[in-house]
């Protein structure tokens, strides 16, 4: 990252060169998404907001085309933190939720979540900014979620309840079990991850542990799991 070229430029006044250096920096992929932030933030700070807005406009379309779902993200937002016309904020909202159901695939609860915070009718960027928060965590709390927690083992979440603020999990040794939103104790457990396998294609599993024991001894020791934790695999 040039941070100090970028600086150097906006404090000498000389923003056709930021504009340059900027769009040479994104198509490199060699600055971050937070290095562009904080370029965006120091132009601000000389008045230059409407620049700022501008190439973090480019950069979301930029991250658009190569499918950086999470970045485009906290670039949709940092964008929105600064719009006052309820338009522009309105179109902004628009490409965040795009952007959600590509970061969130296949959340059934997808429109019942957005539908209960009203996310259509979000006309100002705090509340916006307050929202997405709640929304982010039910999307990725949605049922059929794979989780892990200790003492319970793995589990994948049967129910949710917005209005009482409430996900319901089956886990392995113990059914229906309530969490309240929020709960820090749930480790989500990603697509390809070994014991979310096991939850979702037990059979599967199980075959690949007797073709190939030692690939299956590999993972755990790579994740550092327990092998007793696959005892009823066999």
């Amino acid at each position: 990252m040039k941070d100090n070229a970028f600086l150097g430029f906006i404090e000498e006044g000389r923003f056709d060169e930021v504009e340059d250096l900027w769009l040479e920096q994104m198509e490199s992929g060699e600055s971050s998404v937070d290095d562009f932030l904080h370029v965006a933030k120091a132009l601000g700070r000389q008045k230059e907001k409407e620049r700022a807005g501008l190439l973090l406009g480019l950069l979301s379309d930029n991250l658009l085309e190569k499918q950086r779902w999470a970045d485009r993200l906290h670039v949709l937002k940092e964008i929105a933190r600064h719009i006052h016309q309820p338009d522009k904020l309105e179109h902004v909202r628009s490409q965040i939720r795009d952007t959600l159901l590509h970061l969130y695939p296949g959340r059934t609860s997808f429109e019942q979540i957005l539908r209960h915070y009203r996310y259509d009718a979000i006309d100002q960027p705090e509340q916006l900014r307050q929202t997405l928060a709640k929304i982010e965590w039910w999307l990725s709390h949605d049922v059929d979620e794979v989780f892990y927690q200790t003492g319970y083992g793995t589990g994948r979440i049967r129910e949710i309840n917005l209005n009482l603020g409430l996900v319901r999990i089956d886990f392995e040794g113990r059914k229906d079990i309530t969490i309240q939103m929020g709960d820090a104790d749930l480790i989500p457990l990603p697509k390809g991850h070994i014991l979310r396998e096991k939850v979702e294609s037990l059979e599967q599993f199980r075959q690949s542990a007797f073709q190939d024991p030692s690939v299956l001894l590999g993972r755990c020791c790579r994740r550092g799991l327990f092998l007793s934790r696959f005892a009823n695999a066999e």
